[in-house]
């Protein structure tokens, strides 16, 4: 098959939970079938791109278009917004170079399948014509949104996310059903969009965890005595920064007074100055707002602590930590997607109390803490891996690609539209 993905943006290192999706996705792919890439970029990430070709022979990168100054960027946005009330995040990257590498890609090579790898690129679903188009959520942005409500103290920003996940619900019901299948990663997520966007067209796909997380040691080098946590979110999200703040907060001086070896690594990005501040200044605490060296900082580790208060979607980072043999304490959204046994592949916790019980636990037991850890492993490794999921998208492209070929047969063209790629717009983007 020839499959064209369309990324939101060039899935390069360093990688962050959307870009890991991409990423696995194509180079799965490419082992076997023809994969074109179309995405917005930077100067740097072209060499990256060239890289990339060189290791996945049936990988072509067809464009990594330069994006938009940022003030350019903000005036196309409120004009998008304020003529045709697309939501800003949804417009950002309407630059002529992006939509005319689609246009020529659609025009000159006939394609099997086109994979939308992002929500943000619902608007570009006319550029491909009557081609089979798969987007990928991985998650409603609308369900994120109302959870996001439920942590945000701000009226103003709460409003704000009431007004924006509307829009997007909107979106969801007016916009996704025109896909040939709409791709999310839990079956609760898949659930939603078919009650609340009246969707059909959903398949669950899990995501897919990097193979070289596997390779990581059980039990850690012994560079520093104790135990070592560790902990990852993006903070600029409230239902991932507050509960984690409110636990650490509350208990972090206490655990260090029972166990003073004991050392906690959390990576926040996007993490407010007040609490920048006191993680900075917590004795025992390594705290980055962005590390490059994330698999380091988890090979470092001995427990992985995810606290989120709510979420939609799988957690790349809780897939990781466990493909990575660490025992995982969460709360049940932070293993949202992913069927774990309490108590055997990781520990579910919801409470201050629970969090507090399943981390003495494991302070105390290094052979509970590798235990824990390999049994998450096969976990991962059962139902989490590139060879498991992959099959599960070439099945699904080959069907979406099918049904398109017996629709088109009883559908007639239009005059000087061509079979293969229906380009359709007559010049609007």
């Amino acid at each position: 098959m020839k499959i064209l993905y369309v990324a939101g943006d060039f899935p390069a290192e360093p990688l962050n939970g959307c870009h890991w999706f991409a990423y696995n996705l194509i180079n799965y792919v490419a082992r076997s079938h023809e994969c074109h890439l179309i995405s917005p970029g930077v100067p740097g990430q072209i060499a990256r791109a060239r890289e990339w070709e060189r290791s996945l022979p049936n990988l072509r990168v067809i464009d990594v278009s330069p994006r938009q100054h940022p003030h350019l960027v903000r005036v196309a946005k409120a004009t998008n917004y304020f003529t045709d009330f697309r939501l800003p995040r949804l417009v950002q990257w309407m630059t002529p170079g992006f939509t005319q590498a689609i246009r020529r890609a659609i025009r000159d090579i006939s394609y099997d399948v086109v994979h939308f790898t992002d929500i943000t690129l619902v608007y570009y679903r006319d550029l491909v014509g009557r081609l089979p188009v798969v987007i990928s959520g991985p998650d409603p942005a609308s369900l994120h949104l109302q959870r996001n409500i439920l942590f945000e103290t701000s009226l103003p920003k709460r409003l704000k996310l009431a007004v924006t996940a509307r829009a997007y619900r909107n979106i969801e019901r007016a916009h996704l059903q025109t896909f040939s299948e709409v791709h999310v990663v839990s079956a609760s997520d898949g659930e939603y969009l078919r009650r609340n966007a009246g969707l059909e067209n959903v398949s669950v796909i899990n995501h897919a965890v990097d193979p070289r997380f596997f390779a990581h040691p059980l039990e850690r080098e012994p560079s520093t005595p104790g135990v070592t946590l560790f902990s990852s979110g993006t903070f600029s999200v409230p239902f991932v920064r507050r509960p984690f703040m409110s636990f650490f907060d509350t208990h972090w001086e206490s655990i260090r007074q029972a166990h003073p070896l004991t050392r906690w690594i959390v990576v926040g990005p996007g993490a407010p100055p007040d609490a920048k501040r006191r993680l900075t200044h917590a004795a025992g605490v390594e705290y980055y707002e962005w590390i490059n060296d994330y698999d380091g900082a988890l090979a470092r580790s001995d427990i992985a602590l995810f606290l989120d208060g709510s979420g939609t979607g799988m957690k790349t980072r809780v897939l990781q930590a466990m493909a990575a043999g660490k025992a995982v304490i969460g709360t049940p959204f932070a293993f949202g997607g992913i069927d774990i046994v309490h108590g055997v592949h990781g520990f579910l916790a919801d409470e201050h109390a629970s969090v507090l019980a399943a981390i003495g636990a494991l302070l105390e037991s290094p052979q509970l803490r590798r235990d824990i850890g390999q049994a998450a492993r096969d976990l991962v490794r059962a139902s989490f891996t590139l060879e498991i999921t992959g099959r599960s998208w070439e099945a699904l492209y080959e069907r979406v690609s099918r049904q398109c070929r017996a629709s088109s047969e009883m559908v007639p063209l239009q005059p000087g539209e061509n079979r293969d790629s229906a380009e359709v717009l007559n010049g609007r983007s």
